[in-house]
C-alpha cells in the first residue's frame, strides 16, 4: 500500500525549508511532489490580481488542479516502479478550495469534499507566521508570494477550514524554529502507523 500524505501551511510557513530536511532524511523511502501553483507561477502563469473575475480566478484553479493532479499520477507511477511506499505532497487539492473558485474546479475534477480527502492518508499543516508571528512575516522563502499581512492571515484559516475535516488532520504551532519543526515532522511521519492510530482514537 501506497501511502499519501500532504504538507500544508498558509503562506510563509515554513514548508519548502522542512520540506528540504524531509527529503534528505526520506530521500531513499518517501517520492515527492511538487506544489503545483508554484511550478505555474515560476513557469509563467500570471499571479491573480485584485481586479480579477470569478472567471478568471476559475481559470487558474482549473490549471493549478490539473497540474496537481498530474503531479500526483507520476508520483504514484514512480512510487510503484521504484517499490516507495510513501508520497509527500507540498500541498494538495485541499489547498486549491481555500482560495476563490478552487472549490468549483476541484469538484469539477474529482467529484466532492470527501471525493478529495480520501487520496491523502495524512494532513500536517504548519502554522503561518502571519499568525504565530506576525512580526516575522515578508517575503522571504518563495518569489511567487504576492500576500499581505491580512491576505496571509486570511488564508492561514482558509487552509485550516479547508483540510481540518480530514480524519488524520495535525496542527504544528508555528512558534518555533525549522530544527525543530522539521525534527518534529520526520518523527510524525517516520512513525506514521502511530500517529495515524494516534489521530484515530
Amino acid at each position: 500500500m501506497i501511502t499519501t500524505i500532504v504538507i500544508t501551511g498558509g503562506p510563509c510557513a515554513g514548508k519548502t525549508s522542512v520540506i528540504e530536511r524531509l527529503k534528505q532524511a526520506l530521500n531513499h523511502e518517501a517520492v515527492f511532489v511538487g506544489e503545483a501553483a508554484t511550478e505555474l507561477f515560476t513557469a509563467g502563469q500570471p499571479l491573480p490580481q485584485p481586479d480579477w473575475s470569478k472567471a478568471d480566478w476559475l481559470e487558474l484553479q482549473r490549471a493549478i488542479t490539473q497540474r496537481q493532479l498530474v503531479l500526483e499520477a507520476t508520483a504514484h507511477a514512480e512510487a510503484r516502479f521504484t517499490g516507495r511506499r510513501l508520497i509527500i505532497c507540498d500541498r494538495a487539492l485541499g489547498d486549491n478550495t481555500a482560495y476563490p473558485m478552487g472549490e468549483t474546479a476541484v469538484a469539477e475534477a474529482v467529484g466532492d469534499r470527501s471525493s478529495w480527502l480520501r487520496r491523502y492518508q495524512a494532513v500536517f499543516h504548519l502554522e503561518s507566521l502571519a499568525t504565530a508571528q506576525p512580526e516575522r512575516f515578508g517575503q522571504i522563502g518563495n518569489a511567487s508570494r504576492y500576500e499581505s499581512l491580512p491576505e496571509a492571515q486570511a488564508l492561514e484559516y482558509r487552509a485550516r477550514a479547508a483540510w481540518e475535516n480530514h480524519p488524520c488532520w495535525l496542527f504544528l504551532a508555528g512558534n518555533q524554529t525549522i530544527d525543530r519543526l522539521g525534527a518534529e515532522l520526520l518523527r510524525l511521519i517516520s512513525n506514521l502507523p502511530e500517529t495515524l492510530d494516534g489521530k484515530a482514537a
